[in-house]
């Protein structure tokens, strides 16, 4: 009897125990910032006038031809 109390007790403790590990703080993530970067478009061989599109989120699109270096994208 005193046996399958101690087992009950275990098991409750381990239970406890991790259900308080898979509890966080996660009422406010952390949203990391957007950042930038550049876009290098560069048709080969030189001298190719050959033309390109671009086509991005929220509707983002930019043709053009040639060699173009897009900063801040």
């Amino acid at each position: 009897m005193h046996r399958r109390i101690f087992l009950f007790l275990a098991a409750a403790t381990m239970l406890v125990a991790l259900f308080m590990i898979g509890c966080g703080s996660d009422d406010d993530p952390v949203t990391p910032a957007p950042t930038t970067g550049t876009i290098i478009v560069d048709p080969t061989p030189e001298g190719l006038d050959a033309p390109w599109n671009l086509a991005g989120p929220d509707g983002y699109t930019l043709d053009s031809t040639g060699d173009t270096t897009l900063t801040d994208m």
